[in-house]
C-alpha cells in the first residue's frame, strides 16, 4: 500500500479550499467567521486533517448552539475538544 502524505497548507491555500467546497455544497455566504478560520488554522498547523477535524468540530458546536456561522466561541469549543481526545 502506498502511503501519501500532505504537508502543511497557508492560511490563504485553505482559505480557497473552504471556499471551493461550499460553493459545491450550494452555499455562496460564509460560514466561518473572519477570527474563526484562523483560530482553526493555527491550532492545526495547517495540517489538512486536522483542519477538517476541527472545522467538523467547530460546526456541531454552531448546530448545537443554534447559531448560523462558525465563532470564535464555537472555534475555541472545538479545539477544546479535539485537543482532549
Amino acid at each position: 500500500m502506498r502511503r501519501i502524505s500532505f504537508s502543511a497548507s497557508s492560511s490563504a491555500t485553505l482559505r480557497r479550499s473552504r471556499r471551493h467546497h461550499l460553493r459545491l455544497a450550494g452555499r455562496d455566504d460564509p460560514l466561518f467567521s473572519d477570527d474563526a478560520a484562523p483560530a482553526i488554522h493555527q491550532s492545526s498547523c495547517g495540517h489538512p486533517r486536522a483542519v477538517n477535524n476541527l472545522a467538523i468540530q467547530a460546526l456541531i458546536a454552531v448546530f448545537t448552539d443554534g447559531k448560523a456561522i462558525v465563532d470564535e466561541c464555537s472555534t475555541c469549543a472545538a479545539i477544546s475538544e479535539v485537543m482532549t481526545e
